[in-house]
């Protein structure tokens, strides 16, 4: 039988306190970069010199601006993602101990 421990508990615990400022930081700049994203491109295809709509907004696609806040974009649904999955983790160790508890208050009720 495994043994979980309630110092295990109560560490699971400390690192989602700890885990989700830092998840919801993650997530309001990958929401952040997701719209500016959309702005910064309308910013420099107005910026862009070009004949047509379509040779402005290709020019504004592969400026490296614009390049940078997708690059940041990337990194911030990085962070996200692992802060999430963290979360989840100390999450399943909190279930796992509360099914160790449970399990145990009915062995003792057979004993």
């Amino acid at each position: 039988m495994m043994h979980v421990l309630d110092d295990d508990l109560s560490d699971a615990l400390d690192k989602w306190e700890e885990l989700t400022p830092i998840y919801a930081k993650a997530k309001g700049q990958r929401i952040h970069l997701h719209d500016f994203r959309k702005s910064k491109h309308s910013a420099l295809t107005l910026e862009a010199e070009g004949s047509t709509n379509a040779e402005r907004e290709h020019k504004a696609y592969a400026h490296e601006d614009y390049l940078a806040v997708i690059k940041a974009y990337g990194i911030a649904a990085e962070q996200e993602v692992d802060a999430f999955w963290n979360l989840k983790l100390q999450e399943a160790k909190v279930g796992v101990w509360r099914t160790l508890q449970s399990n145990k208050r009915t062995e003792a009720k057979i004993l």
